[in-house]
């Protein structure tokens, strides 16, 4: 897999490498605002602190004004840091003026235009074929999630290696297919850092500080308590995962559907001598491989007929949905 946009910057800016146009677009902002400041205290000069970093909002600050700047000898360091959110409300003759910098920017200034859209907006292609370089920072998959955990607690003085890195992401509601946004990460990090103190070594122990569960994570409990058969903690489970909209329901149905098909495909596998088929996650294999001498023929068959009729009941009739995963998740644990 190719490597991301992001990581690349970022090794970009420890090397030095800072070109003097900069176009940082796509949806992940969180990351974005980070590397900025990465960048600032890279081309800053410590004696010069925040008179050389100076951030602009397009639509809100003048074009001028942001040139002007750009164009301005910093003092007391060799180079200044200059950003421009919403690159995109920048418009009229103010592109036109931006373009005619972009071509020729000041060697003194590191300019970083951020947009939220993809590098196929038109704006944004000009920006580029006039002269400044791109970077797209999608919202990262799981294992550039992980990767970006593990340079997280590294900046901050802390060793994660991978399978705890891992275990962070699922505690945040990742690891299962799912793409978890970096702000909803990051203060967690901070968190397990500080709770470390002195200790540079992060253990999946040292997870238990995390106070809050992403919606998906909380879907994930209940998937997992039900398959362990534990009725009691898969309802009460619930509870919280009901506490979220946007088709909660109809997600846990597909999530314990498709743990369901999993535990079949498994047991099934178990009666030939294979292993874990390469498709399903190490993590989700945890709970899978111990499920299958849970199921029996039956009971899987059962589980899965009562699946299929909550997904029909939650999409076509106004129930409640509460009773309806109650009486699916009893059938699957009984």
């Amino acid at each position: 897999m190719k490597e991301p946009d992001s990581i690349n910057v970022r090794k970009r800016i420890d090397a030095g490498n800072i070109p003097g146009v900069w176009l940082w677009i796509g949806p992940e902002q969180f990351l974005k605002d980070e590397l900025f400041k990465q960048l600032a205290a890279k081309v800053v000069d410590a004696a010069a602190g925040s008179m050389a970093v100076h951030r602009f909002r397009a639509g809100e600050d003048a074009a001028d004004t942001i040139l002007a700047t750009c164009r301005t000898v910093p003092m007391l360091s060799p180079r200044q840091a200059v950003l421009v959110k919403d690159v995109a409300k920048i418009s009229g003759k103010s592109r036109e003026s931006l373009l005619a910098y972009v071509a020729d920017p000041s060697p003194e200034t590191a300019l970083v235009l951020m947009g939220d859209k993809g590098p196929g907006e038109s704006w944004h292609r000009d920006l580029a074929t006039t002269g400044a370089e791109t970077a797209v920072f999608w919202t990262p998959f799981e294992n550039q999630t992980r990767q970006w955990i593990q340079i997280r607690f590294k900046d901050l003085g802390k060793r994660c290696d991978t399978a705890t890195a891992e275990a962070f992401l699922e505690r945040c509601g990742g690891g299962w297919g799912e793409k978890v946004a970096l702000h909803e990460v990051a203060p967690e990090i901070e968190k397990v850092a500080v709770a470390l103190g002195d200790r540079k070594e992060v253990t999946e122990g040292d997870l238990a500080v995390i106070g809050r569960k992403a919606a998906e994570a909380l879907r994930q409990d209940v998937v997992n308590r039900a398959t362990r058969k534990d009725i009691s903690g898969a309802l009460q489970a619930l509870d919280g995962a009901l506490l979220f909209r946007g088709n909660s329901e109809i997600r846990l149905v597909a999530m314990l559907t498709h743990r369901m098909m999993n535990i079949a495909e498994a047991r099934d596998r178990r009666t030939t001598g294979e292993g874990r088929p390469a498709r399903i996650w190490p993590t989700e294999w945890k709970e899978v491989e111990p499920a299958v001498n849970r199921f029996d023929q039956e009971g899987l068959r059962r589980s899965i007929l009562a699946l299929a009729a909550a997904d029909r009941t939650l999409k076509s009739r106004p129930k409640n949905p509460r009773a309806v995963l109650e009486h699916t998740i009893i059938t699957i644990c009984r």
